[in-house]
């Protein structure tokens, strides 16, 4: 896997986690809600913010796109991402038990 994909791909999640991090509960309608505003083909350009060995250095620019989609019947939602030289993947279940 690609680092800058990668290290997207870690950013997104801590920032999507946040609700579960800061021990705030989730209901499915909000799950289903994230996966309808998040859904669909995402396409951006980002701008590192700090040099990273191997990937770039502060101030490059990379396009990066997403495809995210529902599944499972509302109760996953998944991610694939690429910039061309390498790919991610991210995973999202909904869990009413937790």
């Amino acid at each position: 896997m690609h680092k800058p994909l990668m290290f997207l791909a870690v950013l997104l999640t801590l920032g999507t986690l946040a609700s579960s991090v800061s021990g705030d509960d989730s209901a499915k309608a909000d799950f289903l809600d994230y996966g309808r505003v998040m859904g669909g083909e995402w396409l951006g350009k980002i701008t590192l913010w700090n040099d990273i060995p191997g990937i770039g250095k502060k101030g490059d620019k990379m396009t990066v796109r997403w495809v995210i989609k529902v599944t499972q019947g509302g109760n996953a939602i998944v991610g694939n991402g690429s910039d061309g030289q390498g790919t991610a993947a991210s995973f999202y279940y909904y869990d009413s038990l937790h």
